[in-house]
């Protein structure tokens, strides 16, 4: 995991399970704080952009900051209009490359 990592030009990359309608995943991530793609985006913003790229959803994430499910969606449309996206899967596919590596270039 370290190799591909480094090859991608990520410094840390995170793992953790998650169950979703009795079924377990193990979700790899990774901090977008380096990603000169996203420095327009808050600290809010870009923490919850991180967590939907973490697989959790919008209720999950408003429940962990112990905020409404509006605050998150305003933060979730805040950042998409910034980003250029329409949603999550937008979001996902901005992350990412086209070979589905996490993307580093400078935009």
């Amino acid at each position: 995991m370290t190799h591909f990592a480094s090859s991608v030009g990520i410094n840390a990359v995170r793992a953790q399970r998650l169950q979703h309608h009795g079924t377990a995943y193990v979700v790899l991530s990774y901090s977008l704080r380096d990603g000169t793609r996203f420095a327009g985006l808050t600290p809010s913003e870009l923490g919850v952009v991180e967590a939907v790229l973490d697989g959790r959803s919008p209720r999950d994430i408003a429940a962990l900051r112990h905020v409404s499910t509006r605050t998150i969606a305003n933060q979730l449309a805040a950042a998409y209009r910034k980003l250029g996206v329409s949603g999550a899967t937008a979001l996902i596919r901005l992350a990412h490359g086209a070979d589905g590596r996490p993307d580093s270039t400078e935009s």
